[in-house]
């Protein structure tokens, strides 16, 4: 699995998703293989098939990250609905246990909540979430009209950067 993600973040879609296909034959069951297919679709826009391999994932045991991911592919293929109950699920696992706030902040932008995206990367900087180094990143390597994009201008991300000593 960690050669699969070292791929993604490289930007390697095709080894990674070569990566994915090793991890399905090895173990069928293994929501790790699913997450990243989706997390691949994510990127190439390609959002349905996301929701397909996210909700697999997570049928598998896929933890917070991974729900949170199928939030986001459910609100860019427009299952707003779907996406709230996601959100609506992450806060109430936020309540009894320790949930990223970068997972909520990933949903609320890709429902186009950016005030709340913004807020929740505010406090996931707060928790020193080890994920915000990926921030820049994964906001200007999402596909074409990935919501994530609306944030990439604004001042208060950019505040955040900065603090983060990121460009």
């Amino acid at each position: 699995m960690n050669v699969g993600w070292t791929y993604f973040s490289a930007g390697l879609l095709h080894e990674a998703s070569d990566q994915a296909g090793k991890m399905i034959e090895i173990e069928p069951d293994f929501f790790g293989a699913y997450w990243l297919k989706g997390a691949i679709y994510l990127s190439e826009g390609e959002y349905e098939a996301a929701v397909e391999e996210l909700e697999k994932a997570v049928s598998l045991g896929g933890h917070q990250i991974v729900l949170a991911d199928l939030g986001s592919a459910y609100g860019l293929a427009g299952e707003q609905d779907k996406a709230a109950v996601v959100l609506d699920q992450l806060l109430e696992m936020r309540r009894r246990e320790y949930v990223p706030a970068i997972c909520l902040a990933r949903v609320y932008s890709r429902i186009g909540e950016k005030t709340e995206a913004i807020e929740w990367l505010e406090k996931a900087f707060e928790e020193r979430n080890g994920e915000m180094v990926f921030l820049q990143s994964e906001i200007t390597g999402a596909a074409e009209g990935d919501a994530l994009h609306s944030l990439a201008d604004d001042p208060r991300l950019i505040e955040i950067l900065s603090k983060m000593n990121l460009p």
